[in-house]
């Protein structure tokens, strides 16, 4: 029965990974206005497909892991849509040129993301995906989104569209035709998939439309078309200036693999080595590269598929990369057999799922973060990828200084007063919580004198609690400020800490300080308890504040 379900799974994957790799193919080839090279596109896609898979198959510590282009690839293809091919048709170059350009530049950003994956690997930094801000994340998969939903209107009309050409959107009455039996096929592929979640309800829809759609004598057209058109040497120039983006692309399939990985093992409770899965993802990027096609990666839903169908690793395998290899022999019939509508259609789903998937915590998100979001869009689809990835981290970054400046981190204030009898000097206490950085430094030190000078004298104590602040140099020197302030008018400032780190920094500034509390005990005991207990029970250190403001806009 485990073999029916996994040769089961297999099927379904394999015709997913076949329709989107035939879509992908085709918006390739009608950017570059040449449909004779969709079936070498389509062969190195569905070829780097197999071997991945195979390479997964035999390393991966995950239950199931399916590779194939996910969404990190669907970004990788518009970016280098967008900023190459679309760039390289505008010149008096040949497609030949053009095409081993548009190779270079995909097998670039997949060495490029596979060497980020080997050098997180190498880092053990396999919590790096939590790290980028969520508006800039999100408007750079949304904007793909967009984008992928005007490339499918592109294929379904069999005439090129853009965003910032109204005049490109006159069509006549067949491609206006066209555009809406493309139109139509994505509303159904949507209503069908949100109504019933099952990757088997996008394989049978793919099979009835291509099987019972209009004009199915085309399904002949491309027999004749060689597998093998002739190439000519790239245009380096052109590939050296499309590095700023595959660096970009590179750095966003990195991160949202990772995404996909974790999310994977949690979802299995497979307690796989996140780092030892970065690099298996690295080492199939690498052969994706030779292959000449965007970096592939664990496609989330299919994984879930099958581990829900109680798939087996090798069968499942074996099954996927027989289906594929079947495509690739069959190809010019299959690609024939798939109407543009259809994969015009497949690429508006997406670009849909995709868009609504990003924006959906819209209504959650702070009048500053949507205005983040927005302005890295459109800087995107203005500009380029790179573009819109700065703009996103500077305006994050901003907003963090800003929000950091206007808090007040004056938490409580209480007078100790002076006990004549045993000449105790009155003691002035202020609890400190949060971050002191830039603005909130400064008010700070105001408050902290007018309190000290309205109700304390010349001799008495003043004590700062910083077990829950944490500083940066702005900090430091605001509280130094303080120290010389209080030594000119003979006040007495002690700084309670809460590690001896700390203090010792304060001290090398001149400043009194000390540890509120003793050092806490060795934690080797602790340690042995939890190499005893395994995995249950470890207690995770709590993420930074910057990270968590970055990744979620909130405090």
């Amino acid at each position: 029965m485990k073999s029916f379900h996994s040769i089961s799974a297999g099927l379904i994957t394999a015709s997913i990974a076949i329709s989107v790799n035939a879509a992908f193919s085709d918006l390739l080839g009608n950017a570059l206005h040449a449909a004779t090279l969709r079936p070498l596109l389509f062969t190195l896609m569905m070829a780097s497909c197999c071997l991945a898979m195979l390479l997964l198959a035999g390393n991966s510590r995950l239950k199931l892991a399916i590779p194939g282009l996910d969404e990190p690839a669907m970004v990788i293809l518009s970016a280098m849509v967008t900023a190459s091919s679309l760039h390289l048709l505008g010149q008096p170059w040949s497609t030949g040129q053009v095409l081993s350009t548009l190779l270079c530049i995909n097998a670039l950003t997949a060495l490029l993301t596979g060497a980020a994956f080997l050098l997180a690997a190498r880092l053990r930094a396999g919590q790096l995906a939590r790290c980028l801000p969520y508006p800039v994340l999100a408007a750079f998969m949304a904007s793909s989104g967009l984008l992928l939903i005007v490339f499918g209107l592109s294929i379904a009309a069999g005439h090129s569209l853009s965003l910032t050409q109204p005049a490109s959107w006159q069509l006549d009455g067949g491609q206006a035709m066209q555009l809406g039996w493309g139109v139509g096929f994505g509303i159904l592929l949507l209503l069908c998939m949100r109504k019933m979640d099952h990757p088997a309800t996008l394989t049978a829809l793919l099979l009835l439309a291509c099987l019972f759609g209009p004009s199915p004598a085309t399904a002949l057209q491309q027999s004749s078309a060689p597998l093998w058109p002739g190439l000519e040497l790239p245009l380096w120039q052109e590939v050296l200036s499309a590095l700023p983006t595959a660096l970009a692309a590179a750095l966003m399939a990195m991160l949202g693999s990772t995404s996909n990985i974790m999310a994977l093992d949690q979802a299995q409770q497979a307690r796989a080595d996140l780092n030892q899965e970065m690099r298996v993802n690295g080492l199939a990027c690498l052969v994706s590269a030779l292959c000449a096609t965007p970096p592939v990666s664990i496609m989330l839903s299919d994984s879930l598929l099958a581990g829900r169908m109680g798939a087996r690793r090798w069968p499942l395998a074996i099954c996927f990369v027989t289906c594929c290899l079947l495509a690739i022999w069959q190809q010019q019939w299959m690609l024939g057999l798939i109407q543009p509508y259809v994969l015009g259609g497949v690429l508006i789903y997406f670009g849909v799922e995709l868009l609504s998937h990003w924006l959906q915590r819209w209504p959650a998100l702070a009048q500053a973060e949507r205005g983040i979001l927005l302005s890295t869009m459109l800087t995107f689809l203005a500009m380029n990828v790179l573009a819109g990835i700065v703009v996103g981290l500077v305006l994050s970054a901003w907003q963090f200084c800003y929000r950091a400046s206007q808090q007040n981190p004056l938490q409580d204030i209480r007078l100790q007063p002076a006990d004549t009898g045993s000449q105790q000097p009155a003691v002035l206490t202020a609890e400190l919580c949060g971050p002191l950085y830039f603005g909130s430094a400064s008010r700070l030190h105001d408050q902290l004198q007018a309190a000290i000078a309205a109700q304390l004298s010349r001799g008495d104590l003043v004590q700062l609690c910083l077990r829950q602040a944490s500083l940066d140099s702005s900090a430091m020197q605001t509280l130094h400020r303080l120290h010389l302030w209080c030594d000119e008018h003979g006040y007495r400032l002690q700084l309670l800490c809460q590690d001896g780190a700390t203090a010792s920094q304060l001290q090398q500034w001149g400043m009194s300080a000390s540890c509120a509390h003793p050092a806490a005990p060795s934690p080797r005991p602790v340690a042995a308890r939890q190499r005893r207990a395994g995995h249950v029970g470890t207690v995770r250190p709590a993420q930074p504040r910057f990270i968590h403001f970055m990744q979620t806009g909130r405090e």
